[in-house]
């Protein structure tokens, strides 16, 4: 988890900007990692898990109460996944996508949601449904879901 690597939230932060920033006009660098601190916890959301590789950082997922502000009435989300290029196509995204939904059933939560605008393909692969099309932000996006009872 990213509470117990407190100094990488400006890496995860400067990720997080830089892969989705530009989708938000507003957004700024010190926003984000304004949220991406909110997320230094472990048993209450939001919760940011970060993966490491010989000590260096690689990626980051995040386990949020909301992740898209038009859909307040679903609880929680897998937000944030984000792996450096580097060392995709690796299993690090797929291993942060577990330790999410590891970490929800912790919490006793049975089902998450996530959003994606292309990565449909990679989640499915991981028992991820379609839930619903939307557009957010002038985009169009796939709200997925999954039931993650034991």
């Amino acid at each position: 988890m990213l509470i117990q690597h407190p100094r990488l939230a400006p890496v995860v932060g400067g990720w997080i900007f830089d892969m989705w920033g530009h989708r938000n006009p507003s957004e700024t660098y010190a926003a984000v990692c304004e949220r991406v601190e909110q997320r230094l916890n472990d048993t209450t959301l939001p919760i940011a898990m970060i993966a490491l590789c010989d000590g260096d950082p690689v990626g980051t997922a995040s386990l949020v109460p909301h992740d898209l502000k038009t859909r307040l009435d679903l609880f929680p989300w897998l937000a944030a996944v984000y792996v450096d290029e580097s060392r995709r196509n690796l299993g690090i995204g797929s291993m942060l996508v577990q330790s999410i939904e590891e970490l929800a059933k912790d919490l006793g939560i049975d089902k998450l949601y996530l959003f994606t605008p292309d990565k449909c393909s990679f989640y499915r692969r991981q028992g991820w449904s379609f839930f619903e099309e939307t557009e957010y932000l002038g985009e169009r996006k796939t709200i997925m879901t999954k039931d993650i009872t034991p």
